[in-house]
């Protein structure tokens, strides 16, 4: 099958373009200008995704799996960021699945957030609760998701990661490997902590994307994904120390302390994100799928710390 898979120089997207060809699907790699296509069969450069260049770069192709976004920035959540998340996440996306549909493509599968449902909630979210989206980001992917579920004559898929990680991983996930590292000299107070956390490596998720593409069972679906292993912020913090071979030094802090000490400093947000849970709940997908996450998290972990290290040396 010819898939097109836009994003394709991102980190989710590199992942997507070799699951894909590994699968033996030939791969068009939809990027930015002066941007790779990774091993993919073909690369296509586009300025962005406006209706004419992306039915052009589009042409000919069987399934297109959507990964090009505008990703989560703290400085952007603002109402002044709305527009260019807006642009990108939901009127992009609208081009792109018209253009599909116009190439006369039969799979079309969409890399949501799981974000749209909100934050805060103490038990795992479902793929069947309510969006409630938090912030400008995940507003603008819940608008995509709708204009996707309004779109005939082509057969869809969402799926809905959490926090995504993998070799290259930037942001949320990048800090918490810095977290690790400094707590094998320096005590943390994150010890103790009870929050559950999901998460999803970057090859469980292309592996779940790949998936839906060939399973008809997927079709006209929304899933949430992850490794089906959550963690505490503790037992993650631990867990990327002895992966990385520097066991983290932690003493338990209550966490409404922390919490006033973050917010104190102006870090609340980073606050939500060490102490809440944000856990969901991927058993839908893995069973419609027929099998599990290939990769263990302890594996996934083992991966992300070695291009960790090898940062520092080179």
């Amino acid at each position: 099958m010819k898939v097109a898979v836009t994003g394709a120089s991102g980190f989710v997207g590199r992942a997507v373009v070799q699951r894909a060809a590994a699968a033996g699907h030939e791969v068009l790699a939809i990027v930015r200008s002066g941007s790779s296509g990774h091993g993919a069969s073909r690369t296509v450069r586009v300025g962005g995704l406006g209706k004419s260049e992306i039915e052009k770069a589009l042409a000919g192709c069987e399934a297109v799996v959507h990964c090009a976004a505008r990703v989560h920035v703290m400085r952007d959540e603002g109402a002044a960021g709305r527009p260019a998340f807006r642009e990108v996440n939901t009127d992009g996306t609208r081009n792109v699945i018209e253009a599909a549909r116009a190439a006369g493509a039969s799979r079309f599968v969409y890399l949501s957030t799981a974000k749209v449902h909100g934050e805060g909630r103490a038990t795992p979210y479902l793929p069947g609760d309510p969006l409630a989206p938090i912030g400008e980001y995940a507003a603008s992917k819940a608008a995509a998701e709708e204009a996707i579920v309004a779109t005939d004559g082509i057969a869809w898929t969402i799926i809905r990661p959490p926090l995504v990680y993998g070799p290259h991983v930037g942001g949320n996930f990048r800090r918490l490997l810095t977290l690790a590292s400094l707590g094998a000299t320096l005590p943390l107070p994150l010890g103790g902590l009870d929050n559950r956390r999901s998460l999803v490596s970057v090859t469980n998720l292309a592996d779940a994307i790949i998936g839906a593409l060939r399973t008809p069972a997927t079709r006209g679906k929304r899933y949430l994904v992850s490794d089906r292993h959550d963690l505490s912020t503790t037992e993650l913090i631990r867990a990327l120390g002895a992966a990385l071979g520097q066991p983290v030094r932690l003493f338990a802090l209550p966490s409404g302390a922390l919490r006033t000490g973050l917010a104190l400093i102006g870090k609340s947000a980073e606050s939500a994100r060490l102490l809440d849970s944000f856990a969901v709940d991927s058993s839908a997908l893995w069973m419609d799928l027929g099998a599990g996450p290939t990769q263990t998290t302890a594996v996934a972990f083992a991966e992300v710390a070695a291009w960790w290290q090898s940062r520092s040396r080179s």
